[in-house]
């Protein structure tokens, strides 16, 4: 399936399309957000998932942008390098940001960034904390555990090992075994056909 046909079959979401996307060009996106600029090697995989997310948040509006007489990765490119410099620009902290920066809001003439949240990025925002608390439900209570313990309670490999009773090794394997099953669990969520129909109001998450 060519890349026209497979964006095609995405956005009428059929089965498999999306786990086939990503697995095609997972490779070139992670690329394109390491060459947006240096800052991205610290979030590649944050800055990666919101490219997919990007992709396909509001029915694929962005892939439905898309001419099919260009090539699709030059297309995604783009779109990946305009969202990296708009995330490190909106995660830059006010104090590192000198005088003569050229791209300071002061030397642009651009409008200051406002911090609070639009109704898109709130949707979104509610898609995203849906389909990872979908996900998380499917995963065994040690899975949970360990990611809980790594990316809520920010310990470390040493700290999760001491406090599940294993080595340091171990640790490790426990947090790539639980992280490798969330990803299988979100690509699984990414191919349902209403992976995106958000619960009403009043609908326990």
């Amino acid at each position: 399936m060519n890349d026209p046909a497979l964006v095609e079959a995405l956005l009428a979401r059929v089965p498999g399309a999306g786990r086939t996307f990503i697995a095609r060009h997972d490779a070139f996106v992670r690329k394109a957000v390491l060459s947006a600029s240096p800052a991205s090697a610290w979030l590649v995989d944050d800055l990666t998932h919101d490219a997919y997310v990007h992709l396909w948040r509001d029915d694929f509006r962005v892939l439905r942008q898309w001419q099919r007489h260009h090539p699709l990765q030059a297309y995604l490119r783009t779109v990946v390098t305009r969202l990296v410099w708009d995330r490190l620009r909106r995660l830059q902290p006010a104090w590192e940001v000198l005088d003569d920066d050229p791209c300071s809001a002061a030397d642009s003439g651009a409008e200051p960034w406002d911090p609070a949240p639009t109704p898109e990025e709130e949707a979104a925002a509610n898609e995203i904390s849906w389909i990872v608390r979908d996900a998380l439900g499917r995963l065994e209570r040690r899975h949970c555990r360990v990611l809980e313990l790594r990316f809520v309670s920010d310990l470390s490999y040493r700290e999760i090992a001491d406090a599940m009773g294993i080595t340091s090794s171990n640790g490790g394997v426990r947090i790539n075994r639980a992280l490798a099953r969330l990803k299988a669990a979100l690509l699984q969520l990414v191919d349902a056909p209403d992976c995106f129909a958000i619960p009403g109001p009043g609908v326990e998450l």
